[in-house]
């Protein structure tokens, strides 16, 4: 009797192990499934290949370039180097700046270009604050907006006239990439920002969320002014971008995605740096109102967290049960690859940065595992001299 039951209750515990080793597996496959999925065929062409019909240039509208900036010292040469380059008949460039104090507004007073230099008033601050105090002084309905640390393309503003003209759009959301040489740390931020790309496209194309980044986005004034800008979720520091795009869809104002020219963006160079930018990121990303969203994130932090957890496994799980984990590694790992490769063949990068795939990939299992819980968890960080506390919304619609 005691032998049987020592037998029941072996034979209870070895299914169970079976049954705990196959759940990572069957979670990756859902997960490389969902990946498939948003491998969509979408009818918006790369509005670079033909905008440089001559016809186009009849009755393009003008064009306000608002770019807030605070502490952008090393990286302004650059910038305004591109600006320099834009090729565009009707346009002005106003630069806010939000109280630097590294030096950013001698050398910006110091240029002799058509840039307007605007000074945050003393009582104002941040990135909404000097992007709305921006706006309020343009001229054009169309504003189009980057940020400090990136360069433009010569086109740039001709491709956002001649997407206004054509698709009368609110908001039009285009990619942001990172530029760098060879080094391990910005070939992960590149590929973490090509897949990113992506995934803000899909979305806005399927309209199941909402998401941007605010180095290369364009609006209407008009658009903005009638939801009175930034003035639901002015208590939360950053989101200029998500928020924007989302209030705007919730009142049912035309988005767009635009899959070109990308702007660039300086790779982050410590590691420091780079966990508090995405600490807040992570914080406005928990704020995104689309639930959809909020299952993705959910489900891709689930995902990595597992690989985790099954390299755990691997120390007690023998045949048959390490198979199902190692299958699950494996399938994540390949899936995880087509998808940067797919994703980096879309946006005309150098899809040979995926030599340093394995390394990436294994750094952003740990990544992901870590910053999601830690962005829920960490509500006040410093960010170039400044604390910002994190502060739930309430008042976007569901």
């Amino acid at each position: 009797m005691l032998l049987s039951l020592i037998s029941l209750v072996a034979l209870i515990g070895v299914n169970a192990l079976l049954f705990l080793s196959f759940i990572p597996f069957l979670v990756q496959i859902f997960y490389v499934l969902f990946l498939r999925m948003i491998r969509l065929n979408f009818d918006q062409q790369d509005f670079q290949e033909f905008i440089f019909r001559e016809e186009i240039e009849v009755d393009l509208p003008g064009i306000s370039v608002v770019i807030p900036i605070r502490n952008e010292l090393i990286n302004l040469p650059d910038l305004l180097e591109s600006l320099d380059t834009l090729d565009y008949p009707n346009y002005e460039i106003l630069l806010v700046d939000d109280h630097s104090d590294d030096g950013s507004s001698s050398l910006l007073l110091s240029q002799q270009n058509s840039i307007k230099y605007l000074k945050l008033p003393s009582k104002l601050h941040g990135k909404k604050a000097a992007l709305t105090y921006g706006i309020s002084k343009a001229r054009y309905e169309v504003i189009a907006c980057t940020d400090g640390d990136c360069i433009v393309p010569s086109q740039w503003l001709m491709s956002i006239g001649y997407s206004y003209n054509r698709y009368n759009w609110s908001f039009c959301a285009m990619p942001v990439f990172v530029k760098g040489g060879w080094d391990l740390w910005s070939v992960f931020q590149m590929l973490e920002y090509a897949g990113m790309a992506y995934v803000i496209q899909f979305g806005i194309v399927k309209k199941w969320y909402y998401l941007a980044n605010g180095a290369n986005m364009a609006f209407s004034k008009n658009a903005f002014d009638s939801i009175q800008g930034f003035d639901n979720n002015i208590d939360i520091p950053s989101g200029d971008d998500v928020f924007l795009i989302n209030t705007l869809a919730n009142n049912d104002m035309k988005v767009l995605y635009q899959p070109g020219p990308a702007v660039f963006t300086t790779p982050v160079k410590s590691l420091k740096t780079f966990v508090l930018q995405r600490l807040r990121w992570g914080g406005k990303n928990s704020l995104n109102p689309s639930k959809i969203f909020q299952y993705i994130l959910i489900g891709v932090g689930i995902s990595n967290l597992l690989i985790l957890l099954s390299l755990f496994f691997l120390v007690w799980f023998k045949w048959p049960m390490s198979v199902l984990i190692w299958a699950s590694i494996g399938v994540k790992f390949f899936g995880d690859f087509l998808f940067l490769f797919y994703c980096l063949r879309r946006f005309h990068l150098d899809i040979s940065k995926l030599v340093f795939f394995p390394f990436v990939w294994s750094m952003n299992i740990l990544y992901i595992s870590l910053i999601g819980p830690l962005s829920l968890l960490i509500r006040t960080i410093n960010w170039k001299g400044r604390k910002i506390v994190a502060r739930r919304l309430t008042n976007l619609k569901d």
